[in-house]
């Protein structure tokens, strides 16, 4: 269960930072692309694992539209503008995370 709160807080801190003025941002030096992917990867995996593969397709699903709610949100953030670029490496992430969770609970059940 705490993978839910996880992948739950997750979804908060990409709210929060896809909606902070661009002054205020920090980067981690990566570039901007696979900031998207992970952020959202990581998220939809934490979700998947959590609650469970029947509702894995939903949240990743859900996922893709917060990705493309917060880059369409980003006008209204003073310096920041959406790019599809940066919705499509999100959404990615976010159908690749669900995807890791199937085959980590793959391997799980064969190796068990």
């Amino acid at each position: 269960k705490w993978l839910r709160w996880i992948g739950m807080s997750c979804i908060v801190l990409l709210v929060i930072l896809s909606l902070f003025p661009a002054h205020d941002m920090v980067r981690t030096g990566a570039p901007k692309a696979l900031e998207h992917f992970m952020a959202y990867c990581l998220t939809a995996l934490f979700l998947s694992l959590g609650f469970g593969m029947r509702v894995a397709l939903m949240l990743g699903l859900a996922l893709v539209g917060i990705a493309g709610l917060m880059e369409g949100l980003q006008h209204l953030s003073p310096g920041r503008t959406p790019h599809l670029s940066d919705f499509l490496a999100s959404a990615s992430g976010a159908l690749i995370g669900v995807a890791l969770s199937g085959v980590f609970r793959f391997v799980q059940a064969r190796t068990a």
